[in-house]
C-alpha cells in the first residue's frame, strides 16, 4: 500500500510493505510487511523483512535485518542487526574519511568506495533516546545503551508542586 502523495523510484518492494503520506523511497530494496511512515526518506538502502522506518526519518546507504527499527532523524552507511532499535533523536555518528573505507570480503581487505562511516547496532540491539554513538563503533548484539537514566526522571513531589 502506497499513499497517492509518497514517490516510490527505482525500488523493489516486497509484499504488504506500507509507505505512508509524503514519504519518498529512491534505489532501495525493501523487504516484506515493511512499513514506512510519513514523510520518511529510504535512498539506496536495503530493508528486510517487518522493518520500520519513523515519520520524518531519513536513511542513506542502509542495511537492515528483519524486525529492525529506525527512529533516528538520519542514519548513513550504517546497518541494523535484527530487532535492533534504533530510538528518536539517537545516532550513529558517521563521518567523512580521507580515503576509502576498507571492507573485508573473501579474506581480504578491499576499498569500498565509500568515504563515510556509519556504525552499527548488532541483533537485538537498543540505542535508547538522545544516545549517539562515535563513527566506526558498533553495539554488540543484544547491547543497551542508554542515557543517563535519570535526566527523564522527575522527583514525584518536585511534580506535584508545579
Amino acid at each position: 500500500r502506497v499513499a497517492p502523495s509518497a514517490h516510490v523510484e527505482g525500488a523493489v518492494l516486497g509484499r504488504g510493505v506500507r509507505i505512508g503520506p509524503h514519504a519518498v523511497v529512491r534505489g532501495a530494496v525493501i523487504g516484506d510487511n515493511a512499513a514506512i511512515e510519513p514523510r520518511a526518506v529510504v535512498d539506496g538502502s536495503t530493508l528486510a523483512n517487518r522493518v520500520s522506518v519513523d515519520s520524518d526519518a531519513t536513511l542513506r546507504a542502509c542495511v537492515a535485518k528483519p524486525g529492525a527499527n529506525f527512529g533516528s532523524a538520519i542514519t548513513q552507511f550504517s546497518m541494523l542487526g535484527r530487532n535492533a532499535v534504533l530510538c528518536p533523536d539517537s545516532g550513529l555518528i558517521d563521518f567523512h574519511l580521507h580515503g576509502d573505507v576498507e571492507v573485508t570480503l573473501d579474506g581480504r581487505r578491499v576499498a569500498s568506495g565509500s568515504r563515510l562511516l556509519g556504525g552499527c547496532l548488532g541483533d537485538g540491539a537498543f540505542l535508547g533516546l538522545g544516545v549517539k554513538t562515535p563513527s566506526g563503533q558498533d553495539v554488540p548484539t543484544h547491547c543497551m545503551v542508554i542515557g543517563t537514566p535519570r535526566a527523564p526522571v522527575r522527583d514525584v513531589e518536585e511534580q506535584a508542586s508545579r
